[in-house]
């Protein structure tokens, strides 16, 4: 006979797989069934009566710098008197709570449960992102006519062909996936059947990264697969490093616009024309966003800008310095860049102080995933982290949903129920 307990716990398991199935896809489906978990999650609490009884309680250090995070935001917003940054700070509240949601609604599944959830969220990317590349190459031979379909497939199309995704977040996605797989191969039971499954998603995802183009996000995925696999043997090491150097091959020789971005790297240097010279691309940007950054960040160490005020302190020094191909968008079409960096995002806008306060919290994250031996909560942290140095992941709010969602479900994961050997 099932009990109370049972349906709860069916219940709470099929919420969060249907979440992990729709982040990929839809960033507002995704919050609306946020908010309907955290109303029950924060009625429960209320009330005094958990979903789940044998929850852990969140590590109070975390709990404890993610609220101090959040009290220097609405203090920049109080002070500043700038009412319009509270979209912004508003948005940490999710950062704080899907965690601890999550956190309450998974502790109590099981392990077998814990990795469906995981399988869920990488089939849901793998088919998005086979849908994309097929829609994105019948655009590119319906176009070119030529049957050279391949080189003409670029990381803009590819991205946005079904969901608009910016080439990063959609990177994001596909890169945590492989990792997710990589560990479930490597260091979780074997069960023959998905081995097969396992090995096709890895390699086809792979291949896609590479052709979404996204130099952080394909570093960030090769840093973390390299970790995971030495930790495993160094057989498993060099049969990624041999799968990874061959995919990189191919889309440099076969694909122009993967191999226009390496060579913007390659032959990166600082001297061209601010005015109009869009060669470098993202290069060139996040060079004069960077450095604009620095400046505002010199003229208001301590204490930032403020939420709203960081945006019109880099403008100011755009102007300043003549970055016109940043203003063009901003005259023309309305974008506004912001410093690509979230380590320089939140030191622009919260100072020294906010910036301390983040680098205490993700290194209180790693430690505890240390401590408990979460190779993969590991991982997931070093993922944002790097990510993060190229981007800005903390303004958009799919940066915000992909880290507290996952931060949430690998403290579910313990080593206790999947060995590291």
């Amino acid at each position: 006979m099932e009990t109370k307990a049972g349906r709860t716990n069916f219940y709470m398991f099929g919420y969060v797989i249907i979440m992990s199935v729709i982040m990929p896809w839809s960033n507002a489906l995704f919050n609306v069934l946020f908010l309907l978990g955290a109303a029950c999650y924060l009625v429960s609490i209320i009330k005094k009566k958990p979903l789940n009884t044998n929850s852990p309680k969140w590590p109070m250090s975390v709990l404890v710098i993610m609220m101090v995070f959040m009290l220097l935001l609405i203090l920049s917003v109080v002070v500043n008197n700038d009412w319009a940054g509270l979209n912004y700070a508003t948005r940490m509240v999710e950062f704080i709570l899907m965690p601890m949601m999550i956190l309450h609604y998974t502790s109590s599944l099981g392990v077998n449960k814990l990795k469906t959830i995981l399988e869920a969220f990488i089939a849901s990317t793998t088919l998005l992102s086979i849908g994309s590349f097929a829609l994105a190459a019948y655009k590119a031979l319906w176009n070119s006519g030529n049957g050279s379909f391949f080189s003409k497939i670029s990381y803009e199309n590819l991205a946005m062909v079904i969901v608009h995704h910016q080439p990063i977040y959609f990177s994001i996605y596909v890169g945590f996936a492989i990792i997710a797989l990589a560990y479930l191969f490597l260091f979780t039971q074997k069960r023959h059947k998905l081995n097969v499954i396992y090995a096709f998603g890895f390699l086809f995802l792979l291949a896609f990264i590479f052709l979404l183009g996204s130099r952080t996000g394909i570093l960030a995925t090769f840093v973390c697969l390299a970790i995971l696999t030495f930790w495993k043997s160094k057989k498993a090491f060099f049969a990624f490093l041999g799968c990874g150097l061959l995919f990189f091959v191919i889309n440099y020789s076969y694909n122009d616009s993967f191999k226009k971005r390496i060579d913007n790297v390659v032959q990166f240097n600082t001297d061209f024309d601010y005015h109009s010279d869009w060669a470098y691309e993202g290069l060139a940007l996040r060079y004069m966003t960077w450095n604009c950054s620095l400046s505002c960040i010199s003229e208001n160490f301590w204490f930032g800008t403020g939420i709203t005020d960081a945006q019109p302190c880099l403008d100011d020094c755009y102007k300043k310095n003549s970055y016109r191909s940043l203003l063009y968008f901003g005259e023309h079409q309305g974008t506004k860049f912001n410093s690509h960096s979230m380590f320089l995002d939140v030191f622009v806008k919260t100072g020294f102080l906010g910036f301390l306060v983040m680098v205490l919290l993700f290194s209180i994250l790693l430690i505890l995933a240390y401590k408990d031996h979460n190779i993969l909560m590991i991982l997931l942290i070093m993922f944002f982290l790097i990510n993060g140095i190229t981007e800005s992941l903390l303004v958009r709010e799919k940066g915000i949903v992909f880290f507290s969602f996952m931060l949430g479900l690998l403290f579910s994961l313990r080593r206790k129920e999947i060995p590291l050997a």
